[in-house]
């Protein structure tokens, strides 16, 4: 799965992304303006774009728009979805938005950036799947136990790359 964030998408991006999803790679929703959670202090923009200046509805309206590009490229009506800096909680109230998503339909799954290899796929909280979060400085050998175990466990084991090629950092 590509996570995709409408911000960074150009139309000279479309072509390539709609060859990525027909060659069977999943498109996935990372939000249209990708909000973090401000640093305590920072000064906020306008229009904000952090989570604190979110309200609920003003996420799930930003899914759903992201939903509606990311058909545009490839067609599909299903998607995942990954937590733009691993939150999934907006306002200064701090409301998650994980079950709403997932309840209004906006996306099938969302992954985390915590967790690892569940035992069992039948025990994936479907708004938090549990990801194993690799680094520019790994090496596949640290990652094959990761496999291994979710083989042995009949689990899942799910790898979080930030970035592709000289795109890759870690966060």
């Amino acid at each position: 799965t590509f996570y995709l964030m409408g911000k960074m998408l150009k139309d000279t991006d479309i072509p390539v992304w709609r060859e990525v999803s027909r060659k069977g790679h999943e498109l996935g929703n990372h939000s249209v303006y990708h909000p973090c959670w401000a640093k305590p202090g920072a000064k906020k923009s306008e229009p904000c774009h952090a989570l604190q200046c979110y309200s609920l509805k003003e996420m799930l309206l930003e899914i759903e728009l992201m939903n509606a590009f990311l058909h545009a490229i490839d067609g599909k009506t299903e998607r995942s979805y990954a937590y733009p800096c691993g939150k999934n909680v907006v306002g200064e109230e701090e409301i998650d938005y994980a079950k709403p998503m997932l309840e209004k339909g906006l996306v099938k799954s969302a992954r985390s950036v915590y967790g690892g290899v569940v035992n069992k796929v039948e025990d994936i909280r479907m708004e938090m799947a549990p990801v194993v979060v690799v680094n520019n400085k790994m090496k596949a050998e640290e990652l094959i136990p990761y496999v291994k175990e979710a083989i042995d466990k009949q689990g899942l084991c799910v790898f979080l790359f930030h970035g592709v090629g000289d795109n890759f950092h870690y966060t």
